[in-house]
């Protein structure tokens, strides 16, 4: 039935060999030659160095970029205003700047010997605003040699082959015009660092967000955002290679051994949750470097040792509210910590960068890491198994396709490309429990590139079906279930009204409406036809809903207080058999979507509050959760035994702020709430938290919230 992960396939295999993509510019690469070996002392000699090797217990590199610009810190690399600095903690220099030339630093990677520094010389391209990018890989070293040209792309891990001794550089190619901060590729290569023209494509046609994208050491899995926010793992050992959606975040990493962990940064930006046994087990673990409890932190990453990481921080609330990410008072540095051997805490760390200037990008590499091993708990005997929803049950004729917000809601067009469902939220539109379209106050609309085929497609007269999944949810609600400026359906308690342009409205009634229910409507030669759980329904004229106007393919509507899951537009009607299958496989997982969680109503004076960050500082995200501390005054409805309460609100939604923010401390509030650990769909999702209740169980605000226009 429903997934702990989705395996998805995807286009591309590793031996598919050019000398490079169609990425942006002229590729020149060049054979690097062989580096000199770089001199080593046989012991630190500055103070960071020997703490450095005092946490590592072995030599140790690392290496960042730097921004000099005034007032800005350039978190994500944008700019050209960066200088390359490092460390080694053999070399007797300690930190130092490694290349003063001002420019782009992106993501520098460490080669697998620990000689040679990649980096991404990144130039963004501007154009009614959107941003085409220019990718090229440099190389440069310890000594801070001049920086040669080594092909096309945007680096993001290096890979020694355990078998032959090559080392091969993973990059991304072919970027997609975005708005934001945001970079989407939709290829994975990799070339010989010694032979840059001997590349292959890892990877092609799925969206990937290059940071953070890093293997194992047998080279056959690898972390990543597919992209941004749905993180997971690409299995590429299979062919293809297959993508698995773990959960929703950002950040990704890989442990670099044969342990099979990796992570998903937490929305928090103080923590991640760790994946092992292709996702059946989990845990989280707070990155809780000195100043974790004050501030939040940015670029976590794996070093070559299964034991280390290293991330920047801390980040700092201005006094609007707003994180500051890429403001001046944020002078962010490098911190370098340690794992226990489990992997279930952290157990040790030292600031490495001390310039006072804001870092980004940092990697590490300690000699004998490729070495080590995690050692882990021993897997249960039986390791629980991660089932595959076979849904839709045929792909022929897809125009899109949307199951969950768990999947990564994947399917292949009529030329065989592979296509992702984007979907936009706008109002208080957001996600539920079980990953369901959530109406309730807002719609979401189908995005860019995946509208045209289904606004083609539903042109008025076209033959089409439409499918999904309706949740109970309040049966008093109606509203419009699905519009486009040709065709729509407007639910209300126990019918379904059919519109299409230019033609009389056809309403069917059912009782089956009126609770969770598989919802298909035809539109063939001969007209409609409406489905409730594979039932074919009868149609007769009705009068026309209340009239709205829409330009983009919209589901739901704002009045509608149902939920929506298992959309599936195709440019053909569905056979009554086809009807019949998908509505067997739909209703049992309705059936077996949890109950709803124990809910309490209380009367709760506000004791601590949150700052609630600007749309700015949280990009790419677009929505935000305020934590509160309140003191319970009165149960009104439920059980409660606790005296106090931690509260998760919306405070940004859909890039709106949310009425009723700021509260003031000391005033009374009437809540609903249920525990946090019931709402799996906010894992991910961006949180702001100034609090000091660090002991307090979360719990979540169930009240809809209303955003400000």
């Amino acid at each position: 039935m429903l997934l702990i992960a989705i395996g998805v396939g995807v286009q591309g295999c590793r031996k598919r060999k050019s000398g490079d993509s169609k990425s942006a510019g002229k590729s020149k690469p060049v054979v690097a030659k062989p580096l000199e070996p770089y001199p080593v002392l046989s012991a630190p000699v500055d103070e960071v160095s020997k703490e450095i090797e005092t946490l590592t217990g072995a030599h140790t590199r690392v290496v960042w970029n730097e921004c000099l610009t005034p007032r800005d810190s350039d978190p994500f690399s944008h700019g050209d205003q960066q200088v390359l600095r490092g460390i080694d903690s053999r070399d007797g220099l300690g930190e130092r700047t490694i290349l003063s030339k001002l420019g782009n630093y992106s993501r520098p990677v460490i080669t697998s010997d620990g000689q040679a520094i990649l980096y991404s010389w990144r130039r963004i391209v501007r154009s009614k605003g959107q941003k085409d990018f220019m990718m090229t890989i440099m190389r440069t070293d310890w000594r801070g040699s001049e920086p040669v040209e080594v092909a096309q792309g945007y680096v993001v891990d290096a890979w020694r082959d355990p078998a032959t001794g090559a080392e091969w550089i993973y990059c991304t190619r072919r970027y997609r015009s975005i708005h934001g901060p945001g970079l989407v590729a939709s290829q994975l290569w990799r070339f010989r660092l010694d032979n840059p023209k001997a590349a292959e494509v890892v990877m092609d046609r799925t969206r990937l967000t290059p940071d953070n994208i890093q293997l194992s050491r047998d080279g056959n899995l690898a972390c990543g955002l597919f992209p941004w926010p749905q993180g997971g793992v690409v299995h590429l050992d299979a062919d293809p290679p297959r993508v698995q959606k773990l959960t929703n975040g950002c950040w990704t990493s890989c442990a670099p051994d044969l342990s099979g962990v990796s992570w998903v940064f937490d929305g928090s930006h103080k923590g991640a949750t760790f994946f092992a046994d292709d996702g059946a087990s989990s845990w989280f673990v707070n990155f809780d470097p000195p100043f974790e409890k004050h501030g939040e932190t940015y670029h976590p990453r794996w070093t070559n040792h299964p034991r280390f990481m290293v991330l920047t921080g801390p980040y700092f609330p201005d006094s609007n509210g707003s994180m500051a990410v890429p403001s001046d008072r944020n002078r962010s540095e490098v911190h370098l910590g340690r794992f226990t051997p489990d992997a279930r805490k952290t157990d040790g760390w030292v600031q490495v960068s001390r310039h006072g200037k804001p870092t980004a990008y940092p990697d590490a590499w300690i000699s004998g890491g490729e070495k080590a091993d995690l050692k882990l708990a021993a897997s249960p005997a039986k390791k629980t198994e991660v089932l595959v929803e076979k849904w839709p049950m045929k792909q022929e004729g897809l125009l899109f396709l949307w199951k969950d917000r768990k999947a990564l809601n994947e399917w292949k067009d009529q030329k065989g490309n592979v296509r992702s469902a984007d979907l936009e939220a706008k109002g208080s539109a957001r996600y539920g429990r079980h990953g369901e379209l959530t109406f309730d106050g807002g719609v979401f609309e189908i995005e860019d590139d995946d509208e045209a085929p289904v606004l083609a497609g539903l042109k008025a007269g076209a033959s089409f079906a439409f499918q999904a999944a309706l949740t109970q949810g309040s049966v008093e609600s109606e509203g419009w279930l699905f519009r486009t400026p040709s065709v729509g359906f407007y639910l209300r308690k126990n019918s379904v009204t059919v519109v299409a342009a230019d033609e009389k409205a056809l309403q069917a009634v059912s009782d089956d409406l009126a609770k969770a229910v598989h919802l298909c409507v035809n539109r063939t030669g001969d007209g409609f036809e409406v489905f409730a759980n594979g039932v074919k329904l009868p149609l007769q004229q009705a009068e026309t809903p209340p009239a709205e106007t829409v330009k983009a393919v919209t589901l739901g509507a704002r009045s509608l207080k149902r939920g929506m899951l298992n959309v599936a537009i195709y440019d053909r009607p569905l056979n009554v058999d086809e009807v019949a299958a998908e509505a067997a496989t739909q209703t049992a997982r309705l059936e077996k979507l949890s109950a709803a969680p124990a809910q309490v109503r209380v009367v709760a004076k506000l004791a601590e509050v949150s700052k609630i960050p600007t749309l700015e500082s949280i990009q790419p995200y677009t929505s935000a959760l305020l934590t509160y501390v309140y003191d319970i005054e009165k149960v009104v409805a439920g059980e409660l035994t606790e005296k106090r309460v931690l509260v998760k609100h919306w405070g940004l939604l859909n890039n709106s702020a949310v009425q009723g923010f700021p509260r003031k401390v000391g005033d009374s509030f009437e809540l609903v709430i249920e525990r946090e650990s019931d709402h799996g769909e906010l894992q991910g999702e961006r949180v702001s938290d100034d609090t000091t209740a660090f002991d307090l169980t979360p719990w979540f605000d169930v009240g809809t919230p209303v955003v400000r226009d």
